[in-house]
């Protein structure tokens, strides 16, 4: 059995490769041949007045003979800024570290493959599938992409993009200029091109083909007034889009059914504006047949149609992980390090019993 550090994974583990399974995994959800679990949020308070929160989420990839469970044990905080109120996760562990980790097992044997952090892959598997929505919704000749948000999901959005696409331009906004000048330079280093950043969102949108929004605010950020037809559109949270975007003709395309997790709240936890807006959201887009709209996984099947016509605005909805995307960029990680040194080897028989559970 090997563990990992995100180290490791960002020494081999790279978004080409992660789209590559997670195209076959997408492939096989299509069919049916791949299952998840909801992804259940347990919520608690803390003794100095904040919030804890146990994660999980867990899936099956029959074809690629694994299994994963992914967990985060967070301590979070809502904080006010200048785009809005964003979500924040406090690394209170000891060294000032956060706790999130992956176990992948094996569907031949039951035996546990590997144990590792959830960061990286973390930020991998959500671009990754923006990336493969991307190419299959957007503009043949989309060029300029604009990207809301610097930070560490917008990054993934951006290697992903430019992995499955060409662009002539890209561009990146958030309201912090010395974010943004960092994620300029670091984003300069990973693709080896510049990017154009931008003063205002108006700015950033204008002229675009695609727009990316990866942000942690949980106030909206995508206006009307700036979609345009032809546009590509993608979001990795719900509350990104303000409610008159909905009311634009567009074709809608999910990552998955379940929009919306399974939250689970102790009593006398403080109280989270999150989940009452997450709430309060789906009412007011009660219009939505969430039910009848395609997936990523039809899309990629052929059941259903990603794009109809060059000035058809499309918008693809990247909510809420699933277990199976974990377990298939896991096991490429296990396929990639296979014979070499990367990785710790753990005896199995640490982690496995002679007695019967």
């Amino acid at each position: 059995m090997k563990i990992f550090s995100n180290e490791d994974m960002r020494r081999v583990l790279k978004m080409p490769a992660v789209i590559d399974v997670l195209r076959t995994m997408y492939t096989e959800l299509g069919h049916g041949r791949v299952t998840n679990r909801l992804r259940s949020d347990i919520y608690c308070g803390t003794p100095d007045g904040g919030v804890y929160v146990l994660k999980s989420m867990d899936g099956v990839v029959p074809k690629l003979e694994v299994s994963a469970i992914r967990i985060n044990s967070d301590i979070i905080t809502w904080i006010p800024g200048a785009g809005g109120v964003r979500k924040e996760k406090v690394p209170a562990a000891p060294g000032g570290r956060w706790v999130g980790l992956i176990l992948l097992f094996s569907t031949r044997t039951g035996e546990p493959l590997a144990i590792m952090p959830d960061g990286y892959i973390q930020r991998m598997r959500v671009g990754g599938a923006s990336g493969i929505a991307l190419d299959l919704m957007a503009r043949r000749d989309a060029k300029v992409l604009a990207l809301i948000g610097t930070g560490w999901q917008a990054g993934a959005q951006l290697l992903a993009a430019c992995a499955v696409r060409n662009f002539a331009e890209l561009r990146a906004y958030s309201p912090n200029r010395e974010h943004r000048e960092r994620f300029k330079e670091e984003m300069r280093e990973e693709l080896g091109r510049d990017i154009v950043l931008k003063d205002s969102p108006d700015e950033l949108v204008d002229g675009a083909d695609v727009i990316l929004i990866a942000t942690n605010s949980i106030d909206p950020v995508l206006r009307a007034e700036w979609i345009k037809p032809g546009m590509h559109i993608a979001t990795i949270r719900s509350s990104d889009l303000e409610r008159p975007v909905y009311d634009i003709p567009m074709r809608m395309i999910l990552h998955g059914r379940e929009v919306l997790p399974q939250d689970l709240i102790t009593q006398g936890t403080p109280d989270l504006r999150e989940l009452g807006d997450n709430e309060s959201w789906h009412k007011r887009h009660d219009n939505i047949r969430w039910d009848e709209l395609a997936t990523l996984g039809d899309i990629i099947t052929g059941k259903a149609v990603a794009r109809a016509s060059d000035d058809e605005i499309t918008c693809y909805f990247n909510l809420i992980g699933t277990g199976a995307q974990f377990a298939a960029v896991a096991m490429k990680l296990l396929e990639l390090t296979r014979g070499t040194n990367v990785g710790h080897d753990v005896p199995t028989e640490w982690l496995t019993q002679m007695e019967h559970p």
